[in-house]
Formats: structure tokens, C-alpha cells, sequence
């Protein structure tokens, strides 16, 4: 969800700020990659296509549940 969120706010030319959720760990589920900020406190959107993040599926095969 954060990611698509970054990639709208990346969009907007008047956004000056984003916010991430912390601590990350609660919210990188299913994902390789969380957006933190890097140095300065600025947030970047990945460049691969799509939202250009890499789905864990280890993780999301663990915590499947039969319905």
C-alpha cells in the first residue's frame, strides 16, 4: 500500500512530505521491500515496472490459510 501511496505523492508537484508507517516490520508484509527514508529523510519510488516492488512469496506461501 505505501508503495502505490509514494508513487501518487511522486505525482503531485506541490507534495513536500510522505509519511511511512514505523516501526516497518508490521507493515512490509508479503513485500521484499518497505519504503524507508534514506539519507535527509527523503523517501525515493523504485524504477522497476510496475510499483516496482518484488513480492515475497516465501512469506505469503507461509501465512497462507485454507478457507
Amino acid at each position: 500500500m505505501n508503495w502505490s501511496n509514494l508513487h501518487v505523492a511522486c505525482a503531485i508537484p506541490n507534495c513536500d512530505w510522505f509519511e511511512v508507517l514505523v516501526p516497518e516490520d508490521r507493515y512490509d508484509f508479503g513485500l521484499v521491500s518497505y519504503p524507508n527514508p534514506g539519507p535527509g529523510g527523503i523517501v525515493v519510488a523504485l524504477t522497476a515496472p510496475g510499483l516496482g516492488v518484488e513480492v515475497d512469496w516465501d512469506w505469503i506461501k507461509a501465512h497462507e490459510m485454507a478457507l
